[in-house]
């Protein structure tokens, strides 16, 4: 009983000598033997659930050596022992406490602890801002001279000049330190304290250690009496001008980058728009420029005329000459063209040997006759010298004013139609659209036409050919017949049966149209009946009717063993023998979805191998004259016309499809003997 009177006596005098939040009771060892409530607020546990706990495992491990230290102090002595420590929350959290240790006469411990983390928080912000201030603050008095005397400088220094001046003379050791071409910067920054301005500048130090490091500085004089004061600030921003240099670095070699692709999307696009050989536009370029000059001679009311052009006799020049020669001779008759027409005109090469010249504001038939005319004679004028050879070359000219009421594609094919005209006349010549006969002259289709070729479209794209299928085999039609000789009327009916010959297969069933495999007899009855159907609808349209035959009859072979009607040589209309060797032709170099395209040698081989059997030995015959006079070697890829006279890569380089062996008669013949 006096045991305990004793330790109710000495708490009670320690409780009244300290005020604190937390109080324990802690055996000699220092486990928990009592704490009171306010353990749950401060620590998050209840104080029955730290009894016989050791108080060392509370603290923190940076701080359980000195929490030891403490315990072992409190035990071997009388006075009392303190200490600042972090014990751990029950959140994880770590919470600082002031603590006392006293013994009691039991050999007991009592501890008394104060939560102090906002004061120690407090106290690390306000040493975080006083170390900074103590390191680059400082008061200076600025003499007339423009020199200064220091008055206070902050503790750090030392680290900004790089060590401490021998002499102790910092205000000269810094004034030496600064760079030499920052001097006068630094002066002028004094001269501004002189007048009583603030002032703030940037400037490169060279410390003592040999680094250079870049300093701001800025201050806010004040006078004295008659002395000028200045309290002022200075910080290394060393590491922020590298990133600013780095940014800027970054930022230039951006720019650099951006500027570089800029100039590369704008050689590109030059590139996509200038022919590589001739250096004139191309035919790419040419489309945009002529539907930009369309719009506008629609918008201001004034005419528009295009000329097209053919070296005359080319295929003679790279046979006699070569290529390299021929090449050369393209590249002068484009400089010889450039070179005729006003600025505003637009030279282009449009496919081969030929080019094409787009002539705004032509407003009637006389002025264009007079810009083809030129144009030729522009070509003709001397001939063109490659090393030591001398050619004598000649254009053939076609030449159309818009219609502004049709689309453009309307007026190049009328200048197409007319240079055909001036080459089959004895070429070197130029030759208006006004000037061909009425049967090569459509500018605007009826409508029922319109739709029938419609139809004839849906009907290939069902069978999945390309979508200029029809319009290249009436193009290749139309030049055949003129070759042939035909009159206006047949040419024009080729033309028509070559966009129209598969009109019928717009009512073949799509599981017959499109079967992967091959057809069985039955559906190849019904795929044969195409050319019936399409001439018997062609046969109940005025405007039309006197294509039916051709549809009807353009499966038919010269050997009899064609359909529908199984005629044989001249029974089998003009234009129908044709239109079946266009199509053929058109099939082989074309690519499908299901079959590569195949080479145009390889598709004239065909051709021949099928003359006397299937197809017409005189309309193979000038098919091929077509195609050679269209050709250029100089330019594998260029489309030869609209019947797309193109270099193709050889069959023989992949497997052909069942499917493409049905897409022209004469594939039928293979599969079907």
């Amino acid at each position: 009983m006096q045991a305990t009177a004793e330790i109710t006596v000495g708490l009670s005098e320690l409780l009244a000598e300290r005020s604190c939040e937390l109080k324990a009771k802690l055996t000699a060892e220092g486990c928990f033997i009592w704490a009171s409530p306010s353990t749950t607020a401060l620590l998050g546990v209840a104080p029955v659930e730290l009894q016989g706990r050791p108080l060392i495992e509370l603290a923190h491990p940076d701080d359980q050596e000195a929490v030891a230290l403490a315990l072992r102090q409190a035990r071997g002595g009388d006075d009392d022992v303190q200490i600042r420590a972090r014990h751990r929350h029950v959140d994880g959290t770590w919470v600082w406490f002031d603590v006392v240790f006293r013994r009691t006469p039991g050999e007991t411990l009592i501890l008394l602890a104060s939560d102090v983390s906002s004061h120690v928080e407090e106290q690390a912000a306000l040493d975080r801002i006083l170390n900074a201030i103590d390191e680059h603050v400082y008061v200076n008095e600025v003499l007339p001279d423009g020199t200064r005397r220091n008055l206070f400088l902050g503790p750090g220094r030392d680290r900004l000049l790089g060590g401490v001046p021998a002499d102790g003379d910092w205000g000269r050791a810094w004034v030496d330190a600064i760079h030499p071409d920052d001097r006068q910067v630094h002066l002028e920054h004094t001269r501004r304290y002189l007048r009583g301005e603030h002032s703030s500048v940037t400037y490169r130090l060279r410390g003592l250690d040999g680094v250079t490091r870049w300093i701001a500085g800025g201050g806010r004089p004040r006078r004295v009496g008659d002395r000028m004061l200045v309290d002022g600030i200075v910080r290394d921003v060393t590491e922020s001008r590298r990133h600013e240099e780095q940014l800027r670095a970054a930022l230039a070699e951006a720019e650099q980058a951006n500027q570089q692709l800029e100039a590369a999307r704008a050689e590109a696009d030059r590139r996509s728009r200038v022919d590589a050989l001739t250096g004139v536009f191309n035919r790419r370029h040419f489309g945009i420029a002529l539907a930009a000059e369309t719009e506008r001679a629609r918008r201001e009311g004034q005419g528009l005329g295009i000329v097209l052009l053919d070296v005359d006799h080319f295929k003679q020049v790279n046979d006699q000459y070569g290529h390299q020669t021929g090449d050369r001779v393209l590249i002068e008759v484009a400089r010889r063209l450039q070179e005729a027409v006003r600025p505003y005109d637009t030279v282009a090469r449009w496919g081969g040997e030929e080019f094409v010249v787009l002539l705004p504001g032509v407003e009637d038939d006389g002025e264009l006759r007079l810009a083809a005319e030129q144009l030729r004679e522009a070509v003709k004028a001397t001939p063109i010298v490659d090393c030591e050879l001398s050619v004598e070359v000649t254009v053939s000219a076609g030449a159309a004013r818009a219609d502004l009421d049709t689309l453009e594609t309307v007026t190049v094919d009328l200048a197409d139609r007319a240079l055909y005209v001036a080459k089959r006349t004895g070429r070197d010549r130029a030759c208006l659209a006004g000037d061909v006969t009425l049967g090569e002259v459509v500018a605007e289709e009826p409508d029922v036409v319109r739709m029938t070729k419609a139809l004839a479209l849906a009907a290939s794209l069902r069978e999945g050919l390309p979508e200029n299928h029809g319009a290249q085999v009436a193009a290749l039609a139309e030049a055949v017949g003129t070759w042939m000789g035909l009159d206006a009327d047949g040419v024009s009916r080729a033309h028509m049966a070559g966009w129209l010959h598969d009109l019928g297969k717009i009512a073949i069933p799509d599981e017959v149209l499109n079967k992967p495999g091959p057809l069985s007899e039955t559906e190849w009855a019904v795929m044969r009946t195409h050319a019936q159907l399409g001439a018997s609808v062609l046969a109940r349209l005025p405007e039309l009717r006197a294509v039916a035959a051709a549809v009807r009859h353009h499966h038919e072979r010269i050997d009899g063993g064609g359909y529908p009607d199984g005629l044989r040589g001249d029974q089998i209309p003009i234009e129908a023998r044709i239109v079946a060797a266009a199509d053929t032709y058109n099939a082989i170099i074309s690519k499908r979805v299901y079959a590569p395209a195949r080479s145009i040698e390889e598709a004239l081989r065909e051709l021949r191998r099928s003359a006397g059997t299937q197809l017409d030995p005189d309309v193979v015959a000038a098919l091929e004259a077509v195609i050679a006079d269209r050709r250029s070697p100089s330019e594998s890829d260029a489309p030869g016309g609209d019947f797309q006279v193109t270099l193709a890569p050889a069959a023989d380089s992949a497997p052909r499809d069942v499917r493409a062996d049905r897409l022209v008669d004469q594939r039928d013949h293979v599969k079907h003997g």
